[in-house]
């Protein structure tokens, strides 16, 4: 597992290799929350991404950062930074 940031600005884990899952954490916590499911959904075949969701540590908070049209246009951005391919999507709050 390792951090990483990708092109869209979004720091993020990730763990594994194959079929790309993207773990979203919710509010008020952050992408450490997913140590074990990262380990987990790795070890049975998935490339698994955490993103830090926008205005969480590291990430910089701006005032409109909490609004869900511009959380739901980060995502997808951020999907689209990290594979081409088609994503599993898990979240919760």
């Amino acid at each position: 597992m390792k951090l990483e940031q990708s092109s869209s600005a979004h720091y993020y884990f990730v763990s594994g290799k194959g079929e790309p899952l993207i773990l979203l954490h919710g509010f008020p916590d952050c992408a450490e929350n997913y140590f074990h499911q990262l380990e987990f959904f790795s070890s049975k075949g998935f490339q698994v991404f955490a993103p830090f969701m926008p205005g969480y540590h590291p990430e910089d908070a701006e005032l409109d950062t909490y609004q869900s049209l511009r959380i739901s246009e980060e995502i997808i951005k951020f999907s689209r930074s990290v594979t081409d391919r088609k994503i599993n999507l898990v979240g919760h709050d």
